[in-house]
């Protein structure tokens, strides 16, 4: 099973961010992401064995009980450059730190950098500010990334709630 850590965005921001996708990314070809997958990603772990995911649970909540929860402010959209395809991402143009300590308990190799794909395998490079949107974030999930009838799901394997400030 192919597995991450992220930051499932709330129900109630799912309806404002795909009208911010829409209107920004309009007569921009790609594949727009499934509102139901949105995410901040925290680690991709990977490919991994369905007995072996009980270590990746327990980090999970160990992890969640150090950091307080927080806001980030997304105010920009941006492209990752691939081969394969752009990524057209909504983030934000300053670092989070509280962000960036949370994903380094996960990897203490990675620059953290919070974004949410909007778009994959798009030709177009996108570079904007956006209005300011702000998410909270309050919990962690371990997701399970699978196909499921020809259509990529995330699907939640366990949540766990930061510390409340």
């Amino acid at each position: 099973m192919k597995i991450f850590y992220g930051i499932k965005i709330k129900d109630k921001s799912i309806p404002s961010i795909k009208d911010i996708a829409q209107l920004e990314l309009e007569g921009i070809k790609g594949r727009l992401t499934n509102p139901d997958n949105y995410h901040l990603t925290l680690k991709f772990v990977g490919e991994v064995k369905k007995e072996g995911i009980d270590s990746y649970i327990d980090l999970l909540k160990i992890n969640a009980k150090k950091m307080n929860s927080f806001s980030i402010d997304l105010d920009v959209i941006d492209t990752f450059e691939k081969k394969k395809g752009n990524v057209i991402w909504i983030g934000t143009k300053k670092k989070s730190s509280e962000f960036e300590q949370l994903a380094k308990y996960f990897d203490d190799k990675q620059n953290a950098l919070p974004h949410l794909t909007i778009m994959r395998k798009s030709n177009e490079i996108v570079k904007k500010e956006i209005e300011n949107f702000e998410i909270l974030v309050d919990e962690i999930t371990l997701f399970e990334s699978k196909r499921i009838n020809d259509k990529l799901c995330y699907l939640p394997i366990c949540s766990e709630k930061l510390k409340r400030l």
